[in-house]
């Protein structure tokens, strides 16, 4: 996560947060990096349960997902810990 989002969301690096989606969730820890406002950055193949798996979800011929996945951050650790 962006290290200027994550401060205005009072997280920090480390923090365990749970990523959902239409699709899926996952579960994670923070690093804080320079990232564009408003993204995050998930690594597969962790990530990919938060992307819709079926045919019609795939570029034709490379069959690569579509990466850009909404998602909603949920904190999971409690900010007094």
């Amino acid at each position: 996560i962006d290290e200027v989002d994550a401060a205005a969301l009072s997280l920090g690096e480390g923090d365990e947060v749970t990523l959902v989606s239409e699709t899926g969730r996952m579960t994670g820890r923070l690093k804080l990096v320079r990232l564009p406002a408003h993204t995050l950055q998930v690594h597969w193949p962790e990530g990919n349960a938060l992307l819709p798996a079926g045919p019609g979800e795939r570029e034709p011929i490379s069959r690569i997902p579509d990466y850009n996945a909404v998602v909603r951050l949920e904190r999971t650790t409690d900010p007094a810990s």
